[in-house]
């Protein structure tokens, strides 16, 4: 059998749209900054046209970085729930869902 010996890890970065039966994915030698934006970017491109995604992220710093580039299409829920409340710690679930899809 033969396998891809180049890399000691991979991350599979992923986002679903149940309701279109949708997704994409992504396998990748590092998680940072760059691959998160690689796979906003793909994201994006599969955003319905006049539909608007929401990425429900933690607190990784690749998830919030400043030079990520976020998509028009798309919303980084925890940038705007922490810029919106200031601290996200005290939100509890089903209030920010209510939040982000109000």
């Amino acid at each position: 059998m033969r396998r891809d010996q180049r890399h000691t890890n991979a991350y599979i970065f992923g986002a679903v749209c149940p309701s279109r039966d949708i997704g994409v994915a992504l396998v990748l030698p590092d998680s940072d900054t760059n691959a998160m934006n690689h796979h906003l970017a793909a994201l994006g491109k599969q955003v319905a046209a006049q539909a608007h995604a929401v990425v429900i992220v933690d607190g990784a710093g690749w998830h919030i970085a400043d030079d990520l580039r976020i998509p028009d299409n798309i919303s980084n829920a925890w940038q705007a729930l922490t810029q919106q409340t200031g601290c996200i710690a005290s939100i509890a679930t089903r209030d920010w869902l209510k939040w982000i899809t109000s």
